[in-house]
């Protein structure tokens, strides 16, 4: 409901945040304070909080803006977490706002238009969040580690940039 409320800006994380503080020694107080916060760090999701308390946590990820917004070609995109140095863009995709054909479409469409202005978005599913999140942190640190790499010059035909074989 935090997220729900705050995304449909009926309420501000702050002011969740004062109703949680009046509230005393109540059942789940610990629990909506932590979700409060994470919503004020800016979590629009459960994904995006399991992502920013326990998947992207390390010191590569300090330069990440959380919930990022951009035009491209005239339309407007807000990015889950986004890497100006390396123009990277990270998306966490849960199932509720990802499901259905429709929206893998669209979200191939926005990634085709990020890409066309310099943006490589990678996508993480909620399984892969939740079960292999060291995976989902190599991907993201190998991609802004190449990316920024070949942006301080790096040659893209050298082995660095692309470390496989052409078949």
């Amino acid at each position: 409901m935090v997220y729900r409320a705050v995304r449909q800006g009926l309420a501000t994380p702050g002011e969740i945040g004062e109703v949680a503080a009046s509230l005393g020694s109540v059942r789940g107080r610990r629990a909506l304070v932590a979700t409060v916060a994470a919503a004020a760090a800016g979590s629009e999701s459960f994904l995006e909080t399991v992502a920013l308390r326990t998947v992207f946590v390390a010191k590569e990820f300090a330069g990440f803006i959380r919930q990022h917004r951009l035009r491209a070609d005239g339309v407007s995109y807000r990015l889950d977490m986004y890497d100006p140095a390396t123009r990277t863009a990270v998306e966490l995709d849960g199932a509720i706002a990802h499901e259905g054909t429709g929206h893998r479409a669209r979200d191939v469409r926005r990634d085709a238009r990020l890409a066309s202005i310099g943006i490589v978005t990678l996508r993480f599913v909620y399984r892969d969040l939740t079960e292999r999140p060291a995976w989902c942190r190599e991907m993201v640190v190998s991609t802004i580690a190449r990316r920024g790499a070949m942006r301080v010059g790096m040659s893209a035909d050298s082995d660095a940039a692309h470390p496989f074989e052409w078949a």
